[in-house]
């Protein structure tokens, strides 16, 4: 989970008025929320003649944006200046995204951090989310980690969602403080229970994986559902992984997939694949492996190495598609190139095989050690059994050893087999230098340099 930062844009009091006992002003923001874009301007122009600031501010949204009134940014330049100069927090705000953009005026980032400051010290806290970012990136001002953070909590401390977010996200990856999950936790709660939908995605995904809280997949479920309504694609692909398996939630199959199907047509990638899988299997839905192929297809072409593995499987058994040795291995080396595992035991196979690929034992070893290096306990399994044999590679036996003994304490029934076998024939320093190989063997992550 990636929480986005909260982009500067223009926002105004239309869409979140303080309350106010001006009838007049009532009238004109219930005119605009209606629909009646006409009346909502005369009556927000009458006050601002009056000199309302926050009746400015919302004339020149709608000039800006040509609601009712013909487009025109230097008309709304001036209603948010001079909104501005009456202390209107909300109209320095949007008179800050003019300079920012350069909508009506010369781009001026300097201009703009000075709007927003000025904005964000009257407690606007949508001003203190931007001059954060303003300082996280440079624009403007110089550019300052400490003082970005300094903004996002003082706007999460004012009850702003997204700078609750952003804090949160900052806590749980480690960015700017030190890693604190627990913190980051409370932080997306509060913004959760306001109501915020990324929010809502963030701490079921907290509850989910059991970080910074107990794990309890029935309550990310509920957070689950709350951000799906608002259409967050993962969210409805990690609460249609949940009725799948029938975890936190009753299992349901035919839920999944409709689930599954709702965040695939919004581009996530993990539920184009389960989809897939669920297509490939009948189960949920009809089966449907040309279906399942195109759905993988648009994963795999987006780099998901999962859906890559798996069109490489279909394209060397010929199910959804024409059997294709070529083609097969070409997706599993897209995957394996990328630091996927079981893609690179899968590549090891057409090697050692000669299946799409001119066979060659030695590219077959090499790709079973990327993928055992990498925890796969069958390519575990596999590069010990050619350690052992020496099939592509020089003979090690105390290294085969080792490996089988990793593959067997993953499961691997036969790695449990040939261990023993193995271990008959070797000498006690062979042996305790087998072990001491599996004590100090660590896993490694990432692509093949």
């Amino acid at each position: 989970m990636a929480p986005r930062l909260l982009a500067l844009a223009l926002i105004g009091l239309l869409a979140a008025a303080p309350a106010r006992a001006d009838e007049a002003f009532d009238a004109a923001l219930a005119a605009y929320d209606r629909g009646d874009f006409a009346a909502a301007a005369q009556g927000f122009e009458r006050l601002a003649e009056a000199g309302n600031a926050d009746a400015m501010t919302n004339l020149g949204l709608m000039y800006l944006h040509g609601r009712s009134v013909a487009r025109d940014e230097l008309q709304a330049l001036a209603l948010f200046s001079q909104a501005g100069a009456a202390g209107s927090p909300h109209a320095l705000f949007n008179l800050a995204g003019m300079y920012r953009d350069g909508t009506g005026v010369t781009q001026d980032y300097r201009q703009a951090a000075e709007l927003l400051r000025a904005a964000a010290e009257a407690g606007h806290a949508e001003s203190m989310t931007a001059l954060a970012i303003f300082h996280r990136r440079g624009w403007g001002v110089e550019k300052d980690a400490d003082a970005a953070l300094g903004w996002y909590r003082r706007a999460a401390e004012a009850g702003f969602p997204p700078a609750q977010v952003e804090l949160g996200r900052m806590y749980q990856k480690g960015e700017g403080l030190a890693r604190d999950p627990v913190q980051a936790v409370a932080w997306y709660r509060q913004a959760a229970e306001s109501g915020f939908p990324l929010a809502q995605f963030n701490l079921g995904t907290m509850l989910d994986e059991g970080s910074g809280v107990e794990r309890d997949r029935a309550e990310a479920a509920i957070w689950y559902g709350r951000a799906a309504e608002a259409g967050i694609a993962g969210a409805l692909a990690n609460l249609g992984r949940l009725y799948e398996a029938g975890d936190g939630v009753a299992k349901d199959e035919v839920e999944a997939a409709r689930l599954y199907a709702l965040a695939a047509e919004r581009g996530d990638l993990s539920a184009q694949y389960n989809l897939a899988n669920l297509m490939l299997g009948g189960r949920g839905v009809a089966e449907d492996p040309e279906s399942a192929v195109a759905w993988l297809r648009k994963a795999a072409g987006r780099g998901y190495e999962r859906a890559q593995t798996m069109l490489g499987v279909l394209y060397e058994k010929g199910h959804g598609v024409e059997r294709d040795g070529l083609e097969a291995a070409r997706w599993f080396r897209s995957a394996a190139q990328r630091g996927f595992a079981p893609a690179m035991n899968n590549l090891a196979y057409l090697y050692a095989e000669g299946i799409g690929v001119a066979r060659d034992p030695a590219r077959a070893a090499e790709w079973l050690g990327h993928a055992a290096a990498r925890g796969d306990e069958i390519a575990q399994f596999n590069y010990g059994w050619s350690l052992e044999t020496g099939e592509g590679l020089t003979v090690d036996k105390v290294g085969a050893l080792m490996w089988y003994g990793l593959a067997a304490a993953e499961g691997v029934a036969q790695a449990v087999e040939r261990g023993r076998a193995l271990a008959a024939t070797l000498s006690e320093s062979d042996l305790d230098r087998a072990e001491a190989m599996m004590r100090d063997w660590r896993p490694i992550q990432g692509p093949v340099e």
